[in-house]
């Protein structure tokens, strides 16, 4: 009886659901001596194994709705639990097929379909040997008589010739379901790009040297698209990455200006997990700096070495991206790093001459030249003085010019001069110039990467701190200039006014005496060391981001020390009310001088009427005594911002508190405050410090406090309780 007719009589059809048996009768005595025939069944599952093998289902074995096989035949149970495992193998074959039937975008994902077909040819080739095999030992095949004593193929023989291409099929397939949501049993995104390369590489670092064998094939063949945008990227600073799959991205809407801050940056989640992070910067800056010496230096030429690089890259193999112990690609890739970053170093220093436009801005924005600014400020008192409104550019800037014309400044370099200009900031209607005044500097060009737009404002930022305290120094000069024409009405005609000059010039001396030490605590220890410290860092920097950091660094120290961070806000708020202070005395001088003035000439003209002459100086010293009174409030009003403000600088507890600590000295040179309080007797920072990794318990921090206690003692003798000074609020104004 031929294959054919016996496969007709064949009926039965039994369903194995679980491990329980289900039959359905049908046919008659002799398809059941058939189906008892196992060597017959398990020749049948052999061929549909091939099948299932292939993704395909057989006539007895099939795949059901949940991916899980079913044997529809009589069979014994060892034969059917042997099948059963071999289905496996078909299993993780339709994951890598489904795999690669799925439509999908990407060089380096392509690159991966690719790898897993020749990573299939070895299976395709054992199965189509298999085959070839059945096909010989089939009795109605043309080879039947010669293959008779050819044994037949068993379940055990076909899992014994799929051995070794099982182990590898199970690995491509638990790497495409790492790779694949649709695929994957747990929750997973797309993989892509970067990405997918640092999935495979996970499996180069396996103990089991095929499983590494086959990854390393895999990711030499998946690493290459990822490896040619590496090398143009280096060459010529451009990205061929239309996918989006290269770790480093572009902004193709950036504007010029922003090609080094904003246009590139890395993306992490393309970052292969064989590239570091710091290889990964090293890389940005390297195509950075080949942008930014053809887009913004207008340097196309490329750079020294190039070509040797390029060849390099070129005859390098692949494995060298992620095999840690080849060492060409990444000398090569520190080659073009250091190359191009001496050029770009080149350009910004020597040819844009960065280092003389920090300087300028050190001068002109950092009020550093002093003749020109103090020069400035007589030229602008009256145009400051309006309201916002009446403030015009054109005004601002012919000043300017007589200044620089008329001091040092003239003889500074055109190109300086030409980007010095001035700025007249957003203000409401009832502000005045001097709160919307400030000297501004166009830094374009390759300084404009160091000098952005934000920069620049926080130079703007300082200057309007630096300018204050220079106009209430000016104010505070004024104000001494003028009280000697009173000391001459003093001695010659108004005595009575005498007590109020000397408690005017008391006050003046102190407020002077603060703002002196304010502006040399901003000038020279803020500014002067923060340049030092800028200029040491910039001449050893070794690319464009360590300039710019130092440089950030520079104004960081700056700001900071001049309490213009957020976490100074107090000291720069007691600053402001101090200065608020100034303003209130210029206003009450301004209008005694007035009325003193008025007096003077009035009593000229009445010498000779005695009885309203004495009628009128009884009602000036009225005056005299009601203007001491409010001399004295002021005097007062400032005593207590003073000692506050100190209070709050003692306390700072920063990197800064050193320094702060410092002007609080040589505000309080003479512990005139040390008396009023005692906390001002000890730097606070230094004993928090020590007290914070000191026992309670312990010599150290018993004797700190009783010092601190001897130094209470000292106040409460000279009639003042420390408690008192403490717990009373300060009146203010």
């Amino acid at each position: 009886m031929s294959y054919s007719s016996l496969h007709k009589s064949f009926t039965v059809n039994s369903t194995f659901v679980n491990g329980n048996r289900r039959s359905v009768t049908g046919g008659g005595l002799q398809s059941f001596a058939i189906l008892d025939n196992s060597s017959f069944i398990e020749r049948e599952l052999v061929r549909d194994l091939l099948f299932i093998f292939q993704g395909i289902d057989g006539k007895f074995i099939r795949q059901k709705k949940d991916k899980s096989y079913e044997i529809l035949a009589e069979a014994s149970a060892p034969i059917r639990e042997l099948a059963l495992k071999l289905c496996e193998l078909g299993h993780c074959y339709n994951k890598i097929k489904l795999f690669k039937e799925k439509p999908s975008a990407g060089t380096i994902i392509q690159s991966f379909k690719h790898g897993l077909d020749l990573e299939l040819h070895e299976y395709y080739r054992i199965l189509a040997d298999i085959k070839s095999q059945i096909q010989e030992s089939t009795f109605d095949t043309p080879l039947a008589e010669e293959s008779k004593s050819r044994e037949d193929i068993t379940l055990i023989k076909l899992g014994i010739c799929i051995t070794d291409v099982r182990s590898r099929l199970e690995i491509l397939a638990c790497v495409v379901e790492a790779c694949s949501p649709e695929i994957s049993t747990t929750p997973v995104h797309q993989k892509y790009g970067g990405e997918l390369c640092s999935s495979i590489h996970l499996y180069t670092e396996h103990g089991d040297p095929v499983i590494k064998s086959l990854a390393v094939s895999l990711l030499t063949t998946v690493t290459k698209p990822l490896y040619l945008m590496l090398g143009h990227w280096i060459l010529y600073g451009e990205l061929e990455d239309p996918c989006n799959e290269f770790f480093i991205a572009s902004d193709k809407d950036c504007r010029k200006e922003d090609l080094w801050h904003s246009k590139y940056h890395i993306r992490g989640k393309m970052l292969p997990s064989f590239i570091s992070m710091k290889q990964a910067e090293i890389i940005l800056a390297t195509g950075k700096n080949i942008n930014f010496l053809r887009d913004i230096c207008n340097n196309s030429t490329g750079y020294e070495g190039r070509a040797e690089i390029k060849k390099t890259i070129e005859e390098t193999p692949v494995e060298c991206l992620f095999m840690e112990n080849d060492k060409l690609l990444s000398n090569a890739i520190q080659k073009a790093y250091r190359t191009t970053s001496d050029m770009v170093l080149k350009v910004l220093i020597q040819d844009s001459r960065l280092i003389d436009h920090l300087n300028a801005l050190k001068k002109y924005l950092l009020l550093g030249q002093g003749d020109f600014i103090q020069y400035l400020l007589e030229l602008l008192q009256k145009e400051l003085a309006k309201p916002v409104p009446k403030l015009y550019q054109h005004n601002l800037s012919a000043i300017l010019e007589s200044a620089i014309r008329a001091t040092n400044a003239q003889f500074e370099d055109d190109d300086i001069l030409r980007r010095l200009d001035t700025r007249i900031l957003y203000g409401s209607e009832k502000e005045t110039g001097w709160d919307v005044f400030c000297l501004d500097y166009k830094a374009n060009g390759p300084i404009g990467t160091v000098l952005t737009e934000d920069v620049i404002v926080k130079y703007n930022q300082l200057f309007n701190t630096l300018w204050r305290t220079k106009r209430i120094e000016a104010i505070l000069c004024a104000l001494w200039k003028n009280q000697t024409t009173l000391f001459k009405y003093q001695r010659s005609i108004m005595p009575e006014i005498g007590p109020v000059l000397h408690q005017v010039q008391l006050l003046i001396q102190e407020l002077i005496h603060f703002v002196h030490q304010t502006q040399y605590y901003i000038m020279f220890e803020a500014t002067e060391c923060a340049w030092d410290s800028l200029m040491v860092n910039v001449n050893k920097a070794t690319d464009l981001d360590e300039v710019i950091k130092a440089h950030e660094e520079f104004l960081s120290t700056i700001m900071s020390r001049s309490l213009l961070d957020i976490g100074k806000r107090e000291l720069l708020n007691q600053l402001r009310a101090i200065f608020g202070t100034v303003h209130k005395l210029n206003d009450f001088l301004t209008a005694f001088d007035e009325r003193v003035t008025a007096e003077v000439i009035s009593r000229r003209n009445l010498k000779n009427q005695i009885n309203e002459t004495v009628a009128q100086k009884n009602f000036f010293s009225e005056y005299v005594t009601q203007a001491k009174a409010e001399v004295e409030q002021l005097h007062t009003v400032s005593q207590d911002l003073v000692y506050r403000f100190l209070i709050v600088l003692n306390g700072q507890q920063d990197s800064d508190s050193i320094t702060l600590q410092c002007l609080s000295f040589r505000l309080d040179f003479n512990e005139y405050y040390a008396q009023r309080d005692a906390r001002l007797s000890f730097p606070l920072t230094y004993l928090s410090r020590r007290l914070s990794f000191t026992s309670v318990n312990s010599p150290l921090y018993q004797s700190i406090h009783t010092s601190m206690n001897l130094s209470h003692s000292a106040v409460e003798s000279n009639g003042l309780p420390v408690s008192f000074l403490r717990q009373q609020p300060i009146q203010e104004n």
